[in-house]
């Protein structure tokens, strides 16, 4: 196994809710199967173009119990919804080897842009890409450069500018350990991979696995990143370079990140700890609010990592969910919304009844329904 995979969870089928956040009445649509095989799909990827259109990929594996790597495994599979129903799924990775980790962008074009992991492309795995045109012709595959001496290149993460330019992070590293890595596409070439894992200090941070990155509508592109012994941070790119590292928290583990079309920054996470959904948050422009405790007694899925999530709306609020437990020992959905002006709302309640729950995002679409 080339490395050792932290967060790793794994669902039987993959479920489409709808939730409609409007305080204090929620509707909540009934569950869609999309995935049509029979094998376990793992990390659902969905976003929203400006047509109102869903898009989402997902990785599928024989099996929950079969070996991370190394072999050939389903793929990389996508479908788009169009409010009413979702085409049938497509395979649009070519590997030879294994494919995980997808994530996906929509540009103001209405392209996707998709990358994953995949190890047809060198034993211990290459960042593919690969882009869908808004009439649904799909590109051919590229792969991305690895930093000079780097082994592997995986678990990326994409988000385009207000050029339409995709810019992608990334770990790549050595024996020696993980780092996060940025490129972005430049007149048709990619740039080279430039270290982005920083501290506050400006010092390179070495035990970094997993990123998150996203676009505000500005074109501004932003960054966390989590080391296992420092904490998360934080970081934008805004007129062509990188702003200083902030560090988030030093209690962060599992992670989700979310902007609002102002460009306001929520960042939640699990804390170890104390077993609590945290979360900070900029306002006024970018001034980060203290660490605010939304929950505390997260529920863990069957693979012990917790159930939550954040996304935000057209009215600059954010919503936090997480997994809760009931009385019957069954998932339900909980759920906090800030309000600009009033703060975090009282907690919502959406019962769910699962079993079990992995793997789990949330996006909004144009009319700020949550999927």
């Amino acid at each position: 196994m080339k490395r050792f995979l932290k967060g790793i969870a794994i669902i039987p089928l993959f479920l489409l809710l709808t939730l409609i956040l409007v305080t204090p009445v929620q509707a909540l649509g009934n569950p869609v199967k999309i995935s049509t095989s029979a094998n376990q799909t793992v990390f659902p990827q969905t976003v929203a173009d400006s047509n109102g259109y869903l898009h989402l990929v997902w990785m599928e594996v024989a099996t929950e119990t079969e070996i991370w790597g190394g072999h050939q495994n389903p793929g990389i599979l996508y479908s788009r919804g169009n409010g009413d129903t979702w085409s049938t799924p497509l395979k649009i990775s070519e590997n030879t080897g294994f494919a995980e980790i997808p994530s996906l962008a929509a540009d103001s074009a209405n392209t996707v842009h998709v990358v994953w992991d995949d190890e047809t492309y060198g034993t211990s795995g290459r960042v593919a890409y690969k882009t869908r045109a808004s009439g649904g012709t799909w590109s051919a595959i590229e792969t991305l450069p690895l930093p000079t001496g780097a082994l592997f290149g995986w678990n990326s993460r994409v988000a385009t500018d207000n050029t339409n330019a995709p810019h992608v992070a990334f770990s790549s590293g050595s024996l020696a350990g993980d780092s996060i890595y940025w490129t972005r596409k430049v007149s048709g070439a990619w740039t080279p991979p430039e270290l982005v894992s920083k501290d506050v200090a400006g010092n390179n941070i070495t035990d970094t696995q997993w990123s998150d990155l996203h676009q505000d509508n500005s074109g501004n592109i932003h960054l966390i990143y989590q080391s296992w012994g420092q904490g998360v941070f934080y970081r934008k790119f805004s007129a062509g370079s990188w702003s200083t590292p902030v560090l988030v928290s030093a209690n962060a583990g599992y992670t989700r990140m979310a902007i609002t079309p102002g460009g306001e920054v929520f960042v939640t996470w699990h804390n170890g700890n104390t077993n609590a959904i945290d979360v900070r948050w900029t306002q006024s422009g970018g001034t980060w609010q203290p660490e605010t405790t939304l929950a505390t007694n997260a529920a863990f899925s069957f693979f012990g990592f917790p159930i939550m999530g954040v996304t935000t709306d057209s009215k600059e609020r954010a919503h936090v969910g997480w997994g809760e437990k009931d009385a019957g020992n069954l998932i339900d959905l909980r759920y906090r919304s800030f309000v600009p002006g009033s703060g975090w709302q009282a907690v919502q309640d959406v019962d769910l009844d699962n079993n079990d729950a992995d793997s789990p995002v949330v996006y909004p679409d144009k009319w700020d329904n949550q999927h």
